[in-house]
This record gives structure tokens, sequence and C-alpha cells, in this order.
């Protein structure tokens, strides 16, 4: 049986275009939290050069772009060898764009084949848990703007990820007890080429991880420096 009294969720690392100090951050926090259970909530991979919004030729090929995305799921995967995916559009892209041409799923890859990654990995389209406290949580990509309300909504707690600059914990309470909202925060290189599209936002996005120990949600922010570079703490 699983054991959930300390998870951790990572989100939107969308490599390889991830941090370069992620798998270090990623490590201090499992040498600190000890994590029984592992989530990626989405968007593990960029896959920019299947995007249906304009590919930027300066970046990789789509082929070295998969390489280099192999690359760090290797290393992730040495980090956390059990983890848990769940499904979001960034990571759905190969399949989006291989439908748009009229290619079936009989035809494709899954996303484990296509990552290479380990069979002890696990690809859900969500996931709901019910935490060692009582509490019943929800774990998917993305929800609204309101999350809380959407949490509301839901009747459960709920954690999602998919908006970079955003990194919160909301709580709310009805006769069945206590409940959150947890907006977790992303690990990308926001100095990128791939994020130039984001360059003129005001709202940098939130470098971040959330660790729900023993049912009670703790976002984990990256300290980085004027280079962009982890300060090595958490």
């Amino acid at each position: 049986m699983a054991d959930y009294s300390t998870i951790l969720v990572i989100s939107d690392t969308q490599a390889p275009f991830h941090h370069p100090d992620t798998i270090p951050f990623l490590s201090e926090i499992k040498k600190q939290f000890k994590p029984t259970f592992v989530l990626h909530i989405g968007d593990l991979g960029d896959f920019h050069s299947l995007n249906f919004h304009g590919v930027n030729p300066n970046l990789p090929s789509a082929h070295e772009e998969l390489v280099q995305l192999r690359g760090f799921v290797k290393n992730l995967a040495k980090l956390f060898p059990c983890m848990t995916i769940v499904d979001s559009n960034h990571d759905a892209l190969p399949k989006r764009k291989a439908h748009s041409v009229g290619i079936p799923d009989a035809m494709l890859k899954d996303e484990r084949g296509i990552l290479q990654a380990p069979l002890t990995w696990k690809f859900l389209t969500e996931l709901v848990l019910k935490l060692p406290n009582g509490i019943r949580c929800k774990f998917k990509h993305n929800y609204g703007s309101n999350l809380l309300l959407d949490s509301i909504k839901q009747g459960m707690s709920v954690v999602c990820g998919h908006l970079h600059s955003k990194s919160s914990i909301q709580w709310w309470q009805n006769d069945s007890g206590m409940n959150f909202a947890v907006q977790t925060g992303c690990l990308i290189n926001d100095l990128h080429p791939a994020f130039n599209y984001n360059k003129n936002q005001s709202m940098r996005p939130v470098l971040s991880a959330t660790v729900i120990r023993g049912g009670v949600p703790i976002n984990i922010p990256m300290y980085v420096n004027k280079k962009n570079e982890w300060m090595g703490f958490i």
C-alpha cells in the first residue's frame, strides 16, 4: 500500500528548458523531507518544437529536444525511481500534433515510450488521494484562475500547477472539516529563449515545489541569486 505521509509535488519543469539546478534543488528536498510519494503534476517536458503557436528556429529541433528531455528524465528517475505523472497541456503535445495530421493512437508511442521512463513511473489523468489526516485531495495540472473557488466546487482539497507566476496555499472549511487549495510553482529556466514570450510580463515565474506532510501543505521556494543560480538552501 502506498504511503502518503509525505508527498512531494513537482510541477512545470518543462525540460529540457528546466532550471539548471532543478535536480540539486529536488535532491535537497528529498534529503530534508524524505518523501514517501512523489508526484509530478504536469508539464514535465516542454515540447516547444511541437507547439501550435509558432516554433523558434533558434531552439533545438524536435529530435534534439527529445534527446535532451530524455537525459533529464534519466536523471530525475535516478533521484525518484518511483513517481506518478499527471496529464498536462505540454506533455500532451506529441499526441495532439499527431492527431492534427490524422495519425491514430494505435500508431503512437505512449508517454512512457516517448520519454523512455522507467516502468516504476505511473502516468494518470488526475489523482485523488485520502491523506493521513482524512482530507481528500485532488491533484490535477490545471483548473482556473480562482483555485480556491474550484476547490470549494470540488468539495475537497486541490493541488495544481500550470500557472508559473503563482505559488500559494489557501484554506477553507465546511461542516466536513478543513480543506486547502494549493498552487505550486514551476522549475523552469526563466532566462532560456524558450520563454521569451513571457519577458514583458511584470509577474515573474515563482520557482518552487510543494511538500504535503501529514496532510498539511508546505510550499518550498527555490531561492536564486541575480545570476539565476540556486542559492543552495531551502
